[in-house]
C-alpha cells in the first residue's frame, strides 16, 4: 500500500473532527495501542491538531499494565485494535476516566460491544482542519518510561521538544534524510525511538517511510530479504537484529 502526505493530511483531520465529536478535547490524554498500522499515524497527527495529548503504547502491554497507565494518565479515551480492545475489557471497571474506546478494524469490519468503530467515525468527518494554534510550550505526547527501576513514570513532550527536536537533531543531522530517502526503522509503535524515526525525523524533512507490519520473532533472513526487494535507503535497527542478520549468508543479497 501506498500513502501520500496528502492522505495523510486530510485523514488525521478527520480524526480530529471525528475525537471532538467524541467528547475528546485540548489537553485530554488519550492511549494510542496499535500495531504499524496507517491508522496510527492519522490518529497521533489528528490528535496533535485537536490539541489532544498522544499516549503511544506497545501492543505487549497486559490488562494490568493498561489499567495502570489509564489510571496514571487520567486517560479520557483508549485507541486500540481487537485484540487491544480485548485486554481493556478485562480492566474497564479499573479505567473509570476512560469514556470512549475506538476499535480499530478493517472498514466493514464488525464493532466490539461498548466501543466507537473507528473507520464509521472518521471516514464521515470533516476532511479540512482550521488550525487552532496550538502552543510550542503545550504538551504534545506522553511516553511512559520503561519502568526498569520502579513503576513505569509519565514524561511529557511539548509541541516544540519533540516535533521540532527530532526534525532537525534525529532526521537532519543523525539520520541525514532528505526527500529523497525511503526509512525503515524496526520499532514497535509503543516506543519512543518510532517517533524519533517513524514519525518526526523522516516527515519532518520529507523522507518516506517504509513500514513492514510484521510480528512474532525477529526474522534476519526476511528483513535481508526485503532490504534487497524495496529501494530503502536509511535503516534502523536495534543491536540484537544486525547480531541475527549477520548469522545469514550476506554475500547472497
Amino acid at each position: 500500500e501506498r500513502y501520500t502526505f496528502a492522505h495523510f493530511d486530510e485523514q488525521s483531520s478527520r480524526v480530529a473532527h471525528a475525537f471532538e465529536k467524541l467528547g475528546v478535547g485540548k489537553g485530554d490524554r488519550v492511549l494510542l495501542m496499535l500495531p504499524r498500522v496507517a491508522e496510527w499515524w492519522e490518529t497521533m497527527l489528528g490528535l496533535m491538531k485537536l490539541g489532544a495529548v498522544g499516549i503511544p503504547c506497545t501492543t505487549l502491554l497486559t490488562p494490568k499494565d493498561i489499567a495502570y497507565r489509564a489510571e496514571m494518565a487520567e486517560a479520557v479515551a483508549f485507541v486500540s485494535d481487537a485484540s487491544g480492545v480485548a485486554k481493556l475489557a478485562q480492566v474497564r471497571d479499573a479505567c473509570p476516566s476512560v469514556k470512549v474506546v475506538v476499535a480499530v478494524g478493517e472498514p466493514g469490519d464488525a464493532c466490539p460491544e461498548g466501543c466507537v468503530g473507528y473507520h464509521p467515525a472518521v471516514d464521515v468527518a470533516g476532511l479540512t482542519w482550521y488550525d487552532r494554534r496550538t502552543l510550542a510550550s503545550d504538551p504534545c505526547l506522553i511516553y511512559f518510561t520503561s519502568g526498569t527501576v520502579g513503576y513505569p513514570k509519565m514524561v511529557t513532550h511539548t509541541h516544540a521538544s519533540y516535533p521540532v527536536g527530532h526534525t532537525v537533531v534525529t532526521g537532519r543531522y543523525w539520520l541525514d534524510l532528505t526527500p529523497d530517502d525511503l526509512v525503515w526503522n524496526l520499532s514497535e509503535m509503543g516506543w519512543a525511538k518510532a517517533a524519533w524515526s517513524n514519525f518526526f525525523g523522516p516527515w519532518g524533512n520529507g523522507a518516506a517511510i517504509f513500514v513492514q507490519d510484521a510480528r512474532g520473532k525477529f526474522d534476519g533472513k526476511a528483513t535481508l530479504e526485503t532490504l534487497a526487494e524495496y529501494p530503502i535507503s536509511v535503516f534502523c535497527a536495534p543491536p540484537t537484529a544486525y547480531r541475527v542478520m549477520v548469522q545469514e549468508d550476506l554475500k547472497a543479497y
